[in-house]
């Protein structure tokens, strides 16, 4: 059986206990947060990665960041509209 990148994801993170934040976060957030943090990616590369601007990609990877650590902290996220890149 086969098995995505996001599912490969998702088992390391909880078989180590490591940011386990990322099963409640969107399937946007964690891709860039994956590629920032997992991948260390720039922003430029990460920008380059999702078709979109360097602007676009740090606003999501600030607003990711934002939400992951709202989940950490136990506060309620931003609910806001996801980013998808033009």
């Amino acid at each position: 059986m086969e098995t995505s990148l996001q599912d490969d994801v998702d088992l390391t993170v909880d078989d180590e206990g490591r940011l386990g934040v990322l099963s409640g976060l969107r399937r946007q957030d964690k891709e860039i947060l994956v590629l920032a943090a997992w991948e260390e990616l720039s922003v430029a590369e990460i920008a380059r990665v999702l078709g979109c601007s360097r602007a676009n990609a740090a606003v999501r990877l600030h607003r990711a960041r934002k939400r992951a650590s709202a989940l950490l902290g136990g506060l309620a996220p931003d609910v806001s509209q996801p980013e998808e890149c033009a």
